[in-house]
């Protein structure tokens, strides 16, 4: 539900059905969907929800600031040490 991905939600469902009731065959995936369609909508407005979202997005713009970050001290390293761009 966190994933905002009914699919990966669904998989993830049954994966821990089976690990927690130490079952070999857990009920089929179609079975899970089913429950999740059902309640979806209601899940996704839930504030929890919603926050968790936000902490994805603002965690995801945070690890492409610190990319671009390690991106510009690599290559002023390089720049700085290895005499610049490398010829094609």
């Amino acid at each position: 539900m966190l994933v905002d991905d009914i699919e990966k939600a669904r998989d993830l469902m049954q994966k821990t059905y089976q690990n927690d009731f130490s079952t070999h065959v857990p009920p089929d995936a179609a079975w899970f969907k089913s429950i999740l369609e059902s309640v979806w909508t209601e899940l996704q407005a839930l504030p929890q929800v919603k926050k968790v979202h936000e902490a994805a997005a603002d965690l995801l713009a945070k690890t492409v600031q610190a990319k671009d970050y390690v991106q510009s001290r690599l290559t002023y390293i390089r720049d700085m040490y290895e005499g610049g761009e490398p010829p094609l």
